[in-house]
């Protein structure tokens, strides 16, 4: 969010972040595709077109401005300025980029992670291959996160993201309304990756 104390995810413009944690796909709709026809690998500077490509494809989520955060926060990987920020593609058997993922940690609290850059190309949502995506995330992180946080715009319960995120173990802890606009709410998820742990407090 901002400075002077408030939470910041350092790798990412919280904004754009915020967007980019939103194009997840529905719940199981169409046939499901062969995961063992797909390949997920990190990004490399080659796939960076195709990537933003997949962006530019859900431009309700994606301004202009995003992308270009996009770019910057693809060159912070290849640099390598942050340890601590990773992207991830699906290349189908042609080797096509079919999905973009990625995750950010939290300046303040260093085991909370959030996700961005999310998004799976329109022609292939609800075949399963988001929640592949997702679970690599998550893969990638259960040894170092405690928990991961999704902000997106809230849109119901029953709206196919919010049920997406629910499949996948996330739960609705918070919304802030009007955060993106009048009439426009922020929520947020989170999944633990590691459990709670008790703390005597005296």
């Amino acid at each position: 969010w901002g400075e002077g104390g408030h939470f910041q995810a350092a790798p990412f413009d919280s904004e754009a972040l915020d967007k980019g944690a939103v194009v997840f796909e529905e719940p199981l709709q169409k046939e499901a595709h062969d995961r063992s026809l797909v390949k997920i690998e990190s990004i490399v500077p080659g796939d960076v077109q195709e990537a933003i490509n997949i962006l530019k494809q859900h431009p309700a989520y994606f301004t202009e401005n995003d992308i270009k955060v996009a770019l910057h926060d693809f060159e912070r990987h290849f640099n390598n300025h942050e340890s601590d920020v990773h992207y991830f593609v699906i290349r189908n058997p042609e080797g096509h980029i079919i999905a973009i993922g990625g995750y950010g940690r939290e300046s303040l609290v260093p085991d909370v992670y959030f996700i961005g850059w999310f998004a799976v190309d329109k022609e292939l949502q609800r075949t399963g291959i988001g929640g592949q995506m997702l679970e690599k995330i998550e893969d990638e992180l259960k040894d170092k996160a405690r928990m991961l946080v999704i902000r997106t715009e809230e849109k119901g319960d029953n709206d196919p993201t919010a049920l997406f995120y629910k499949k996948h173990g996330y739960q609705k802890t918070g919304i802030v309304p009007d955060y993106w606009g009048d009439g426009y709410h922020l929520t947020f998820w989170v999944k633990r990756l590691r459990p709670s742990v008790e703390i005597e407090k005296e």
